[in-house]
């Protein structure tokens, strides 16, 4: 995986008269504070960078490895090691000490004829500031105007011999240098080079000397081509393929035919898609517009989406991947989508950004689905999975007469309780590999989002299934029977005025333990859809329908009566319930009522991520006494 902060950086400073030949050694200057041209992938432009010398921090074995050409993909490549430093005067001193291995010897050869005079240090970039346009910096007494990068500490790592050196400012960005990086880093070379050169060099390079050698007119040639294609493949954001076209002979024409396609089929880069500001929150607020951007393209509606989401949301899942990707510095130019995809997935903003999409879905969802029993049943809290009891009003102990000077009686709550236990409701979700390569969006719709619906509809069935069901409380009894008087035996079927005032008068005569008339008033009518419309007229119409006058007042409709109509209830059944005592407890532990998603480490059968979702509830009946059931049929 590509490092950031790795940095490579040309040179052309050669001191051949330092060479030793007892043990095949010779100077390089390393690094100069001099500014050099850097391709920015978090701004994607070239923007100048300035390492200070003092900053070096040379590794505590006081040596790194001498390289050919950055390439430290085998250990062939070694060509020795790079010692004896020294810091002074704005620069960073290095001997090389070539093996006595073939390839090595080789390279000195080439440096004592002359052939070979530049070399490339790679460091890690430790504390870096960005000094914006127009704005300066002072560091050490000495101010420093931006636009620029100052590296204020960077880790010394190793040190390449490389076949052009052109200026002193050139790197690419890479762990692994890749050939369309060393293309990056040229092409920045060759600017950086144009605007530092003295003008008569500049001259002779544009074409405007020549001299009497054919030979060196013919690479004069050939570097002012390469030169041309490196600034436009730069200047166009191409920087990768630069050097596949110097090395096929291509014309300047050509290569402005193909940079016209390669624009095109450039994905838009995160620091430009999101529209945002560039600060301390960048990440956070690229994130944000990322991940409501496959929200909207998955078909799913926010209220108020993040700010830049409208550009994510023409963004595939592989331009994504690939631009997270680009944000650390990996270079994905010749990558494919199934390579891209397995690379994003190893690092951390293409997965989070997955897992916020995933659970902000599962919310959508779940907020979306139907929990119309938050109007009539209790919320509770408990916290932890230990059986809990629940003290029912009519339990409680009623107040004594207490004469002047006699004892207050102590009261006692009964052990008639109900208890409630909370249980553990989950199940694994998982974006699939394929689904991430066919760029399926739409499965946060069908599946995340979804998902969340039904665990919204689950608990909205918990919670009626505690009338349905009816099963005994702690008295021994069942919820709804003739012993508690909360069960209609004879006037069945759909609501009217009549049956609801069967409901409302053995609701209020409802009594304590203690035989104190609790005066409690029915308020939620609740039922299927075949109460719908008569629950909505009972509540709400002026005058009574099911008299036999429609000139008959409706004493129901300004009694503040609810209708609740839910498909959990079957056929023509239907409930009344109190609002000034609790009925019904959904409990969730902690209060947390809402599921929580989590990615888990994938086993070995799947390829893509996986996410659990889990939520911990429990719905209990805890007083029979402000309900009362008409089964309809």
């Amino acid at each position: 995986m590509a490092d950031k902060n790795f940095v490579t950086r040309a040179q052309i400073l050669y001191t051949p008269q330092s060479f030793r030949e007892a043990d095949d050694s010779v100077e390089f200057t390393l690094s100069t504070e001099r500014p050099a041209l850097i391709f920015d992938f978090i701004r994607f432009g070239l923007v100048n960078e300035i390492i200070m010398s003092d900053g070096v921090i040379i590794p505590e074995n006081k040596q790194i490895p001498l390289i050919d050409s950055h390439d430290r993909g085998t250990v062939k490549n070694i060509l020795g090691s790079v010692r004896d430093f020294k810091i002074g005067d704005g620069k960073v001193i290095g001997r090389l000490y070539f093996s006595k291995s073939k390839d090595a010897q080789e390279a000195l050869l080439k440096i004592r004829e002359g052939h070979l005079d530049s070399g490339s240090v790679g460091y890690r970039q430790v504390e870096t500031v960005y000094i914006p346009e127009g704005e300066s910096f002072v560091k050490n007494g000495k101010e420093y105007n931006g636009e620029l990068y100052l590296t204020t500490k960077w880790a010394l790592q190793e040190f390449s011999l490389v076949a052009i050196g052109a200026d002193s400012g050139a790197k690419a960005r890479n762990e692994n240098v890749q050939v369309s990086e060393r293309a990056a880093r040229d092409a920045a070379e060759k600017i950086t080079e144009e605007k530092s050169m003295p003008a008569e060099i500049k001259e002779r390079a544009e074409g405007t000397v020549t001299t009497d050698n054919p030979a060196k007119d013919g690479i004069k040639e050939v570097t002012i081509r390469s030169a041309k294609i490196s600034e436009l493949c730069t200047k166009h954001g191409c920087a990768d393929k630069a050097a596949e076209f110097i090395r096929s002979g291509a014309s300047v024409e050509q290569v402005q035919d193909a940079i016209l396609d390669a624009i095109q089929a450039r994905t838009v880069p995160l620091s430009t898609a999101s529209r945002v500001e560039v600060g301390t929150e960048d990440i956070e607020k690229k994130r944000a517009a990322a991940v409501d951007g496959i929200l909207i393209r998955s078909g799913i509606k926010l209220a108020n989406p993040a700010p830049g989401a409208k550009d994510y949301s023409t963004l595939s899942f592989e331009n994504i991947a690939r631009n997270c990707l680009r944000a650390s510095n990996i270079d994905t130019s010749y990558m494919g989508r199934e390579e891209i995809m397995k690379r994003a997935l190893s690092t951390s903003d293409f997965p989070n950004i997955l897992a916020n999409v995933a659970n902000k879905s599962v919310m959508q969802g779940y907020q979306a689905g139907q929990q119309t029993y938050r109007i009539w049943a209790k919320t509770g809290m408990l916290p932890d999975f230990k059986t809990a009891s629940r003290v029912a009003l009519g339990d409680a102990p009623e107040m004594l007469l207490n004469e002047s000077g006699e004892e207050v009686q102590q009261g006692v709550i009964g052990d008639r309780g109900e208890s409630i236990t909370l249980k553990t409701y989950a199940r694994k979700l998982v974006i699939t590999r394929q689904a991430l390569i066919n760029d399926d969006a739409g499965l946060f719709n069908r599946m995340f989002f979804a998902f969340g619906q039904r665990a919204a509809n689950q608990i909205e069935a918990a919670a009626y299934g505690v009338l349905i069901d009816n099963e005994d409380l702690a008295d021994g009894v069942k919820l709804f029977h003739s012993d508690h008087g909360n069960l209609e035996g004879s006037s069945k079927g759909i609501v009217d005025s009549t049956k609801l005032s069967v409901a409302m008068a053995a609701i209020g005569n409802q009594k304590s333990d203690g035989g104190m008339a609790l005066s409690l008033m029915g308020r939620y009518i609740l039922g299927g859809f075949e109460n719908l419309v008569a629950a909505s007229i009972l509540c709400n119409s002026t005058t009574d329908a099911t008299a036999s006058s429609n000139a008959d007042f409706n004493p129901y409709r300004n009694m503040g009566l609810v209708p609740v109509i839910s498909g959990h209830i079957p056929g023509k059944k239907w409930f009344l319930v109190a609002d000034n005592i609790d009925t019904v407890e959904v409990a969730f532990l902690n209060g947390k009522d809402t599921p929580t998603i989590e990615a888990i480490d994938n086993d070995g059968s799947i390829l893509g991520r996986t996410y659990l979702a889990y939520i911990d509830y429990a719905a209990k009946a805890l007083d029979y006494r402000g309900m009362f059931c008409n089964p309809g049929a």
